[in-house]
């Protein structure tokens, strides 16, 4: 399968959990934290029946082990900020806020990877952005 089919399908199934997630958190009731941690591990428990139906490589020797616990670190507080916002701030005003998301990873990708865009991925970035 390609990669822009996966990642359309990635796009378009986070979208519509952000809405679900809305709709949840709309009320103002419940602890975000709660519901973060609720929502990891049922999202662990899909993606580990997933991986067992397809099978995968539990070879984790070669993983900077630092930087796995650093991701963790980060995404699971990013969820929770996520589940914060989504509780105070309408859907629709979340996700203009969300499309800044990809300018964010060139930065963080150029300063701490190094890496650099190619003039075709920057008018691809301008035009995904420009059109959200």
């Amino acid at each position: 399968m390609d990669w822009q089919l996966l990642a359309l399908v990635g796009v378009l199934g986070a979208s519509a959990a952000s809405v679900l997630q809305r709709a949840v958190l709309r009320r103002g009731e419940g602890d975000t934290v709660a519901y973060a941690i609720i929502y990891q591990v049922l999202s662990g428990i899909v993606i580990l029946a997933y991986a067992l139906y397809r099978g995968f490589n539990l070879d984790i020797s070669s993983l900077p082990l630092a930087n796995v616990f650093a991701m963790l670190g980060i995404y699971s507080l990013s969820n929770v900020l996520i589940f914060k916002a989504l509780r105070s701030v309408e859907a629709s005003e979340f996700s203009v806020l969300w499309t800044a998301s990809p300018l964010w990873a060139i930065f963080a990708a150029y300063i701490f990877l190094g890496e650099f865009l190619t003039p075709i991925q920057a008018a691809g970035a301008v035009l995904v952005i420009g059109a959200s």
